[in-house]
């Protein structure tokens, strides 16, 4: 797993060659997960002012610890030459040499790395695997194998972190693997293919890492995830500053890239410029840049843009329905339900996994009070695809029923809806976004996907049904913003 270290290290490191002290410039798996979250992280780690510098969240933390904890539970019964991760680079490096000479089966936590002119490449794999095959140590040579703490291992950032290993250890052993493995959340030992593709993937990514240890800025890149890291905050407040053309909502880095090019900077350029005289860019249909264009008009008035009459199907039953997830753990635990009878109060119903193991027993509490009602003419309105891809899912698992069928053939998204009727001036077009801006409140300052995830994890530990609770009242709320939503947009029409 990735080794975390707050503050990080410095990505310098000195060499004395002959006489001379030169600096190594350092490139680790850590800097991988950095770049992938935010190619800033490793900027402002080197050129920010470190006091402004925050924890990062404590969801991420929490996965962190996970994570380390996973990764205990998994090794402890292992036979296995382990290195002590508390000694120095040198000494475990030397020592993991040792092992690999001797033939051990199994290294955990070994230290590898090789120096290619002023630049070190370095990591700690979880295992070392020796596998039969030549190499400089014989007739064996090693793999890398990494513990995550998840039921999804297929991500980039993981596979190039295997393929850094791979580099690293092709000089050590004068062979480079061709494959490494991942061992994920359920003990499932998965094979990754450490392809050419990959391997230019992984270049490439490198070579953007050391552009920015060399101290080119990097552009900015406005996501979620960025904003989630510990410079999230300076990142946003410096492209505000610039009005960068990154803050525009759903722009390709890409395409950002290509619109700076043609001297468009900001989105007041964005607004102002004409589409019809730029050239050719690339993944920009002339439907996207209009799209953008409204997208920087109403950044720069600050108000919402009509683009179309909201389509919304509607019923004489209105039933808002949304799901509570953990990807981490491969669950959905809540399934929460505002239920709106023509001439009736709307009513909250809810049903939850309080154990990932009960999952199977939420979903068929679910098809049982499906089956036993008879909505009438009735939508399920939802916000984005989360709810109908699961729901799908979850039948495919577990069974479904005629009900379900009709059920899902009800579901009506209003994300699309919302998106081709308006041009919002905001930087994310979450259901909390949308419906925060319309001026709804949820009752949890911390309300959030990730911190539903975060309390169904702390619940496991503390065994606080009020944590429980926590995560009810937020679904609650989600509900009934997305049934604000579409009295907004039905409004509207």
């Amino acid at each position: 797993m990735l080794q975390y270290t707050l503050p990080p290290k410095g990505v310098l490191n000195d060499r004395v060659a002959g006489d001379i002290m030169t600096k190594l410039i350092e490139i680790s798996p850590s800097l991988f997960y950095q770049y992938e979250r935010s190619p800033h992280w490793i900027w402002y780690d080197i050129h920010g002012d470190q006091a402004q510098k925050i924890q990062l969240p404590e969801f991420t933390l929490r996965l962190i610890e996970g994570g380390v904890l996973h990764e205990e539970e998994i090794v402890k019964d292992m036979q296995k030459a382990i290195v002590d991760q508390n000694m120095t680079e040198e000494d475990a490096e030397e020592l993991t040499l040792e092992y690999m000479k001797e033939g051990r089966d199994l290294i955990y936590q070994g230290f590898i790395s090789y120096v290619d002119g002023d630049i070190k490449f370095k990591g700690r794999p979880d295992f070392l695997r020796k596998c039969k095959g030549p190499s400089n140590f014989g007739d064996y040579h090693y793999i890398p194998i990494e513990i995550k703490n998840s039921t999804k291992c297929d991500k980039p950032k993981y596979k190039k972190q295997l393929m850094l290993y791979a580099l690293i250890l092709g000089k050590i052993q004068g062979y480079r693997p061709i494959s490494g493995a991942f061992i994920n959340k359920n003990n499932d030992e998965i094979t990754c293919d450490l392809t050419e593709k990959l391997l230019k993937d992984t270049d490439k990514t490198i070579n953007s890492i050391l552009d920015i240890l060399r101290g080119n800025e990097p552009d900015y890149k406005i996501t979620r995830e960025a904003l989630d890291t510990p410079w999230g905050e300076i990142l946003l407040n410096e492209a505000e500053a610039q009005s960068d053309i990154s803050l525009l909502y759903n722009i390709n880095s890409a395409v950002a890239a290509a619109l700076k090019a043609q001297g468009i900077k900001t989105y007041q350029e964005m607004a102002q410029c004409d589409i019809d005289c730029l050239p050719k860019i690339k993944g920009a249909s002339l439907d996207t840049l209009q799209r953008l264009q409204k997208q920087a008009e109403a950044l720069v008035k600050e108000e919402i843009i009509p683009i179309a009459k909201p389509d919304v199907p509607e019923a004489k039953t209105k039933i808002y329905f949304d799901i509570e997830g953990d990807p981490f753990l491969g669950v959905d635990y809540l399934f929460g339900f505002l239920i709106n009878h023509e001439g009736s109060k709307p009513a909250f119903k809810y049903f939850l996994a309080e154990t990932p193991e009960a999952e199977a027993t939420m979903w068929s509490d679910f098809l049982s009070w499906l089956g036993g009602e008879d909505f009438g003419d009735y939508k399920v309105y939802h916000y984005h695809d989360y709810e109908k891809t699961h729901i799908k899912k979850l039948s495919e698992k577990y069974g479904g029923s005629k009900k379900l069928d009709e059920f899902a053939s009800n579901l009506v998204d209003l994300s699309p809806i919302l998106t081709k009727s308006y041009i919002f001036p905001l930087y994310f077009y979450s259901i909390k976004d949308i419906a925060k801006y319309l001026n709804f409140e949820w009752r949890h300052a911390k309300a959030g996907g990730a911190q539903s995830i975060f309390w169904y994890e702390e619940w496991f530990e503390k065994g606080d049904r009020s944590i429980l609770q926590n995560i009810i009242n937020y679904n609650e709320d989600d509900v009934r913003a997305t049934e604000f939503l579409h009295k907004w947009l039905s409004s509207n029409k």
